[in-house]
C-alpha cells in the first residue's frame, strides 16, 4: 500500500529493511510481492535474527540500518522499512536518500 501511496514500484526501491524476528515473515513477504529471498537489497545486514530485536526500538534500528545502507549505496534513491507492530498491525515507510 505504501508503494501505491508514493507512486513507486518495487523496482524503485534500492534497499529493504524488514523486521525479521522470524525468518518466515521475510519469506512470506518475498512470496507475496515476488521478491527473491536472496535479493541483495533485502536486509543486507541480516535483519533482526542477526542484529537483534530491541523491544520498543525496532523501528529505530531499521531506520539506522537503512541510513547506513544509503551511505554505503549512494545510488539507492529510495529505501523501505516495514515492521509488525503486534495484534495483527504493521507499518511501512518509504525513505528518500538525499545524498544520491
Amino acid at each position: 500500500r505504501v508503494l501505491e501511496q508514493t507512486g513507486l514500484s518495487l523496482d524503485d526501491i534500492g534497499l529493504f529493511e524488514l523486521n525479521e524476528p522470524f525468518a518466515v515473515q521475510v519469506l512470506t513477504w518475498c512470496d507475496g510481492l515476488g521478491v527473491e529471498p536472496g535479493d541483495e537489497r533485502l536486509n543486507p545486514y541480516g535483519g533482526a535474527i542477526a542484529c537483534g530485536h530491541p523491544l520498543a526500538a525496532t523501528g529505530v534500528r531499521l531506520m539506522a540500518q537503512l541510513a547506513y545502507g544509503f551511505k554505503e549505496r549512494p545510488r539507492a534513491r529510495y529505501g523501505l522499512t516495514a515492521l509488525c507492530v503486534g495484534m495483527g498491525m504493521g507499518a511501512a515507510l518509504v525513505w528518500e536518500n538525499l545524498r544520491g
